[in-house]
């Protein structure tokens, strides 16, 4: 069984000069137009039509045909240059944690820590047992966490 290229058929190298005939100006064929810039191009040639039909006088149906291609190629680019608004997360406060007010008081603080620690504990996530109690004061049993949290 025979190997290799089949007799007639052309090497990469004469594909590659070939396609870069087809391209035009024989430059490399990865230096082909971008679709975007295609698209853009398109844009930017009916807009200078438009803007030069309209200085010139010309009949207001060519110069509105104009502006629309513009506009539709216009709209075909956008999504690709331009972020929507809607996907852009602005944020104020960057200190401040989701679901407590940036000028809580530190009672509404461990009011709402508990809270969250109290679901963690119910889930399981949370060990009470093998948590070390604070220095300063005892630890709080799970009754009085979970009082805590139902005040909130």
């Amino acid at each position: 069984m025979p190997r290799g290229r089949p007799k007639g058929a052309k090497n990469a190298s004469t594909l590659w000069r070939e396609a870069q005939v087809v391209v035009g100006d024989g430059g490399p064929v990865v230096d082909a137009a971008d679709p975007l810039e295609v698209i853009e191009q398109v844009m930017r040639y009916f807009h200078g039509l438009g803007v030069h039909g309209a200085k010139s006088k010309a009949p207001i149906e060519q110069v509105q045909k104009c502006f629309n291609r513009a506009l539709h190629a216009a709209s075909i680019a956008a999504p690709y240059r331009h972020a929507r608004l809607s996907a852009v997360k602005h944020i104020d406060n960057a200190d401040t944690i989701v679901g407590i007010s940036a000028n809580a008081t530190p009672e509404e603080l461990r009011a709402e820590i508990a809270k969250r620690v109290a679901l963690l504990r119910d889930k399981g996530y949370l060990d009470m047992d093998a948590l070390p109690a604070p220095p300063d004061e005892p630890a709080p049993d799970d009754d009085e966490l979970l009082e805590n949290s139902r005040r909130s």
